[in-house]
């Protein structure tokens, strides 16, 4: 029995993969506290609350149309939430965070089962062509987005604006203008340009019963997804893209996680 638990923690922790920035609250009013924290686990499963940690935050700011705020400068390590701070703007925000990378290694199974569970189909016929290894070694990062807004002014257009992370996501609709039942897009870019045939995981927790629900997409040859908005509450867009890194010492793999959380009203 024990091995059995064992064993299911160890698969649990291997698929906690996700970070997401998560505000207590989305719409707040210049002068309000905002608190955000930084969750990980899977389809939104908050296993862990993660501190801020500074050796491994590479950015992290508040940006609005006219101006961004470097909120690494103020924080200590080990702050957790990691934000908390006074609204002191009216309008769009959004909150960026980069990670650095961190290692794992994964014997064949564990790293077999990884590949299914984040739908890299690609990959897996790469891995098949590949020499067998005792342990697949992987380094990986984070690129972390979350939009809130002070005040009635819903205009804005930061949500949208491409700030050169590595695996980005960009909404091309502004999520406090729509409603339940509305259709959306987003648009994922690598290194820049757009990813095609990718796929993405969009998940919801309504805020009115906590039903989750999840919805699965590949983007198009312009590296955009498209879907439903089919209930309220907490969303969050997410993906990662694996590669084989024949350049770099004692990896064998590269990965890059992506997510990006709003919220929607009736």
């Amino acid at each position: 029995m024990k091995k059995i638990l064992l064993a299911i923690l160890l698969l649990n922790q291997l698929y906690s993969h996700d970070y997401w920035l998560h505000p207590q609250k989305f719409r707040l009013s210049k002068g309000d506290t905002l608190i955000v924290h930084l969750f990980v686990g899977d389809k939104l499963n908050k296993e862990i609350e993660r501190e801020f940690q500074k050796n491994m935050t590479k950015k992290f700011e508040l940006i609005t149309d006219e101006t961004k705020f470097n909120l690494i400068d103020g924080l200590k390590d080990g702050t957790i939430p990691v934000l908390n701070r006074k609204v002191d703007f009216e309008g769009l925000g959004l909150i960026l965070m980069e990670r650095d990378f961190a290692y794992i290694e994964l014997k064949p199974e564990e790293f077999q089962e990884y590949l299914e569970h984040e739908n890299l189909d690609e990959i897996k016929e790469i891995w098949k062509k590949m020499g067998k290894r005792k342990v697949e070694k992987e380094r990986y990062s984070r690129f972390l987005k979350s939009l809130i807004v002070s005040g009635s002014n819903f205009k804005g257009e930061v949500y949208k604006k491409v700030f050169g992370q590595k695996l980005e996501i960009i909404l091309l609709q502004n999520p406090f203008e729509l409603s339940v039942g509305d259709s959306m897009e987003a648009k994922i870019l690598f290194e820049g340009k757009p990813l095609p045939y990718k796929t993405v995981m969009v998940y919801n927790q309504s805020s009115k019963d906590g039903k989750f629900t999840e919805q699965r997409i590949k983007t198009d040859k312009n590296g955009i997804v498209k879907f439903k908005l089919n209930s309220d509450g907490f969303w969050l867009i997410r993906l990662v893209h694996l590669l084989p890194c024949d350049k770099c010492k004692d990896v064998n793999w590269e990965s890059f996680w992506a997510s990006f959380s709003f919220e929607i009203r009736r």
